[in-house]
């Protein structure tokens, strides 16, 4: 049984407000659209509609761009959404290397500076870096901070979305970190805070491969592995914001040790850590192969690429350490396919846009031959269409939806 609000007067402006964003995400979702057509697809009527319009148009967020045909009378005015009346920061932090962008509306990014991460300095050194180095970018773009709705942050580690706060970092060494509380004293913008790996998921779903999709589990292939999945268009958390820790399930009994301290997990065989780590110890013992240069190499998501290389040349060891990992990442899709039964399987992170097609193969043979009719029915698994710039995207999508996100995608006409 619903409880109505006894105030006509905040019931009227909480129904203007979710037009208003009904609207607003109409547009930017068709580019070019005329008032008759706002109408039509969002059932508003049609003074709503130009009262919201007129609204927007005042806002800076569309534009009238001419006239569209005639369907018998005069024509339609079309109107397009101002993909730069706001723009957007986006911050990733990796163990290794952080990269700040500032974003329009669209997705686009504007310009990004990338810079070491410097875990030994601290939470706050590095948050304040982070702060100098946005206000440099704004400096070179000639963007006021009025006009920045938010910062998106991406974090290397378990993140509760909404305490806005990092859980567990094992590479950053870092626990319950209040994130959204410490950026916003150093940049006085509104922040959100997600994990790297549905960060990445939200990018490669609004904005890349997965676009148009429903169903989507999003797989992060990185130092660490995790999965993400968008149900029905949301991300799903889990109740401890832990849903998706592919990365720890048991392959392998009595297996190579993780770092969670257990052993044969997903992450400890064939992550890049994991890779990396087996390649360096075996060629310190004495293996032969093309791969020498992993013994004083640079970090992890650039080193990993002399793997894929001497595999490409025919190397043998380092064919067989590819192999072997896509092998164990396809089982564990071909588990997560089972259990959840998704439209598309994506794959992200450095391993996957090092390994330059790769491991594609390896992964979509195994999960094959280890899913319910996986020879007889279609299961889309595609690499990330937006490269490194996935979770940098991912991460102002998140400031777009806290700023400008529907509850339902149903409208209420006052």
């Amino acid at each position: 049984m619903f409880t109505l609000n006894n105030s006509k007067t905040a019931n009227r402006e909480l129904m203007r407000e979710m037009n208003t964003k009904l609207v607003l995400n109409l547009l930017k979702e068709q580019g070019l659209i005329s008032q008759v057509n706002i109408r039509n697809k969002t059932g508003l009527s049609s003074g709503t509609v130009v009262s919201i319009v007129r609204e927007l148009k005042e806002q800076g967020f569309i534009k009238e761009v001419g006239s569209g045909e005639s369907s018998g009378g005069r024509k339609p005015t079309v109107l397009s959404f101002n993909s730069e009346a706001f723009y957007i920061a986006s911050v990733t932090f990796f163990a290794d290397e952080t990269t700040v962008a500032v974003l329009d509306l669209s997705g686009n990014i504007k310009k990004k500076v990338k810079f070491s991460t410097e875990i030994e300095k601290g939470k706050e050194a590095l948050f304040k870096k982070f702060a100098r180095r946005f206000d440099s970018l704004l400096s070179k773009l000639h963007i006021d901070r009025s006009k920045v709705l938010g910062v998106g942050v991406s974090f290397e580690g378990i993140v509760d979305y909404n305490k806005g706060a990092l859980i567990l970092s094992s590479r950053f060494g870092w626990r319950d970190v209040p994130v959204n509380e410490m950026i916003e004293d150093e940049c006085g913008l509104k922040a959100f805070v997600e994990g790297d790996g549905r960060a990445m998921a939200l990018g490669e779903y609004w904005y890349g491969v997965g676009k148009g999709t429903h169903e989507m589990i999003c797989i992060d292939i990185d130092s660490g592995i995790g999965a993400a999945m968008i149900s029905g268009g949301n991300l799903c958390h889990g109740i401890h914001s832990m849903e998706g820790e592919i990365g720890h399930n048991l392959m392998v009994v009595d297996g190579p040790r993780c770092r969670c301290g257990r052993r044969g997990c997903l992450e400890a065989i064939a992550s890049g850590w994991a890779i990396l780590s087996r390649v360096r110890e075996e060629l310190r013992q004495g293996r032969e192969s093309k791969i020498s240069k992993l013994v004083n190499s640079p970090p992890e998501h650039k080193a990993i690429r002399y793997v894929f290389q001497a595999a490409r040349e025919g190397d043998k060891f380092a064919l067989q350490v590819i192999n072997e990992a896509g092998h164990f990442l396809g089982l564990a899709i071909a588990n997560a396919i089972n259990y959840a039964d998704p439209g598309l399987v994506v794959l992200a992170g450095y391993v996957t846009y090092k390994s330059r097609g790769m491991l594609l193969p390896i992964i979509r043979e195994t999960v094959k031959e280890h899913t319910v009719n996986g020879r007889l029915r279609t299961i889309r698994i595609e690499e990330g269409s937006l490269g490194e710039n996935s979770a940098l995207i991912g991460a102002a999508t998140l400031v777009y939806q806290g700023v400008f996100g529907i509850t339902s995608s149903s409208c209420i006409s006052p």
